[in-house]
C-alpha cells in the first residue's frame, strides 16, 4: 500500500477525504460480508492504491488489517482476526 497509509498523508497526521471516502467504502463491504477478492469494481472506477497501482485482495486484506487505519475505526477492537485467514 506504500509508503503511506491509505486515506492520509504522507506524515499520517491528515486524512485524505477521496481516499478516506474508499476506505469507509472498503470496511463497509467488508462487514456486509464481501470477500477482498472483489476489487475489480474499484479498478474499473479508477480508483488506485496509494503507490498508484490498481487494487488487488492483498491491498485490500492489508488495508483491513493495518493497524493504523483499524484504531481509527474500532480502538478498542482493531482488525478483525478473520482477516488472517482469507487467501488470495
Amino acid at each position: 500500500m506504500g509508503n503511506r497509509p491509505y486515506g492520509y498523508t504522507g506524515n499520517g497526521q491528515a486524512i485524505i477525504e477521496e481516499e478516506a471516502e474508499i476506505v469507509r467504502e472498503v470496511f463497509r463491504r467488508y462487514l456486509d460480508g464481501e470477500s477482498p477478492l472483489g476489487t475489480q469494481d474499484l479498478t474499473a472506477r479508477g480508483v488506485t492504491t496509494s503507490e498508484g497501482k490498481t487494487w488487488q485482495p492483498e491491498n485490500v486484506r492489508h488495508l483491513l488489517s493495518s493497524n493504523f487505519v483499524a484504531r481509527r475505526w474500532v480502538p478498542e477492537r482493531g482488525p478483525p482476526s478473520s482477516i488472517r485467514s482469507w487467501r488470495s
